[in-house]
């Protein structure tokens, strides 16, 4: 159980370290103390797969009798879609730029 836990951390690391160095780099972000983004990132991905995952899986599964090898795919694009929604409009959310106005 904490070799899962201490995994899944790093792997949370590595992704957050990923996205800040690659994925998000050149998108214009607004300014965050790192601490405060990480903890962003952090509940996000814990709402996605403990919450998300779990249970649209367990619920498709179980309520609607849905091959697991059908909800598992199902719940994997939900909290996809999730992921890209937090950490596009949250985490690395844009920083707005005022357009001139014409005279």
């Amino acid at each position: 159980m904490i070799a899962t836990l201490v995994a899944t951390e790093l792997a949370i690391i590595g992704v957050f370290t990923g996205h800040s160095r690659w994925t998000f780099r050149n998108r214009g972000s607004i300014r965050k103390l790192l601490w405060i983004r990480f903890g962003q990132f952090n509940a996000k991905a814990l709402v996605s797969t403990l919450g998300i995952l779990t249970v649209t899986v367990n619920v498709l599964t179980r309520s609607f009798n849905i091959s697991h090898y059908l909800a598992v795919p199902i719940g994997v694009l939900l909290a996809f879609s999730w992921n890209w929604m937090w950490d596009t409009q949250i985490v690395w959310r844009r920083v707005k730029r005022r357009h001139a106005s014409a005279p």
